[in-house]
């Protein structure tokens, strides 16, 4: 069993941590959105080599960077070299791809693949996304569900498993539903 608490520096660090993240996102939401295509496309003002880290930094999360160092600790650096080989694919996207969803002015992957391929190809990579989310969350909430037991018990058995799962999922189903009605309102 791991035995494990939150010092009060670590505790400073991770209230600073939230500060930063609210001010910033404060500071960057001071202009005016005038559309939902205007707030994911940044009015195509980007430069396409920070649109390029941006599409790949969503394949990280946070099971990325508690696992694989974790994992390369324990076994080998294969996984460390996947992820340092993706800084690599960032120049190509940024080269490639990026500039074709700018040339149909497509927001996501889903219409490059409806221009290109038709309807059909769309929904179909649509419901493999929705199935592999669907799978990938179960592991999140897992993950989760770890880290605050660690927090909150210093253990993670269990019973704290069980306690901490429905209320992970609750916060989350509420954060949405706050982003939807609060955030994403567009005039």
């Amino acid at each position: 069993m791991i035995n494990s608490s939150f010092s009060t520096l670590d505790w400073l660090i991770f209230l600073a941590y939230f500060g930063v993240l609210a001010f910033s996102s404060y500071w960057f939401s001071r202009s005016k959105i005038t559309s939902s295509r205007e707030y994911f496309t940044a009015s195509n003002s980007m430069p396409l080599l920070a649109v390029a880290i941006s599409i790949l930094a969503t394949s990280q999360s946070a099971a990325t960077f508690l696992g694989v160092p974790e994992f390369s600790y324990m076994h080998n650096f294969t996984l460390i070299g996947f992820y340092f080989s993706s800084l690599g694919a960032v120049f190509f996207v940024a080269k490639f791809f990026v500039p074709k969803f700018y040339e149909i002015n497509a927001i996501t992957v889903y219409e490059l693949l409806e221009h290109r391929y038709g309807g059909s190809a769309k929904k179909q990579a649509g419901i493999m996304f929705l199935l592999g989310r669907i799978m990938a969350s179960g592991a999140r909430l897992y993950i989760a569900a770890l880290a605050i037991s660690m927090i909150l018990f210093l253990d993670i058995s269990l019973p704290h498993m069980i306690i901490l799962y429905p209320h992970i999922t609750h916060g989350c189903s509420s954060l949405h539903l706050f982003w939807r009605s609060k955030v994403c309102h567009f005039e």
